[in-house]
């Protein structure tokens, strides 16, 4: 054999080492990126989920309804975040399992949220809504009633009655919400 053609095979042999070392340091940059993908997107549902406990308890702060709205938008998008971590966990051989298991535990803990602001709602939000504000009224109407009847030992007993109510609603307040 002549010293070209070793020389030509030789070139020929590490070129193509070459395009295949090329090819998989490509691959290998892409699936780097795609795991960086990957990482932020963790990091959106790990932010995702603390919005979710920041609208909860902005809630049960103020009871109001804006905010279970905005923790039932957050966890709709916090769900689609951990499907598409589910799909990539898959892609990249990730622990799936820890991926499907984060998610039941926050499609449980949304669902007792609901309940609890279910309930919440027929205790009531506030002083005028729900059984707080059944309650207030019918105390107004017993009130009028002895007025009109200047019961003022009846009308004395209901006023003890009623700061009482007023010490337990702070305290309902400051312990359950």
């Amino acid at each position: 054999m002549k010293i070209r053609t070793k020389l030509f095979g030789t070139v020929g042999i590490v070129s193509a080492f070459l395009v295949a070392l090329g090819g998989t340091f490509i691959y290998e940059l892409n699936s780097y990126q795609g795991l960086r993908d990957v990482e932020g997107l963790l990091a959106r549902t790990h932010v995702g989920v603390l919005e979710l406990r920041r609208a909860e308890k902005d809630f049960l702060a103020r009871g109001e309804g804006k905010y279970l709205e905005r923790f039932n938008a957050q966890r709709v998008e916090v769900d689609s975040q951990f499907g598409q971590l589910y799909d990539e966990a898959g892609r990249y051989a990730l622990n799936a399992d820890s991926v499907a298991e984060a998610r039941t535990h926050v499609q449980e803990y949304a669902q007792t949220f609901n309940t609890l602001a279910e309930r919440q709602a027929v205790v009531g939000l506030d002083e005028k809504s729900g059984l707080y504000g059944a309650l207030r009224n019918a105390v107004h109407a017993v009130e009028e009633v002895f007025a009109q009847h200047h019961d003022h030992e009846q009308q004395a007993g209901l006023l003890m009655l009623r700061r009482a109510e007023k010490d337990f609603s702070p305290a309902r307040t400051t312990v359950n919400r």
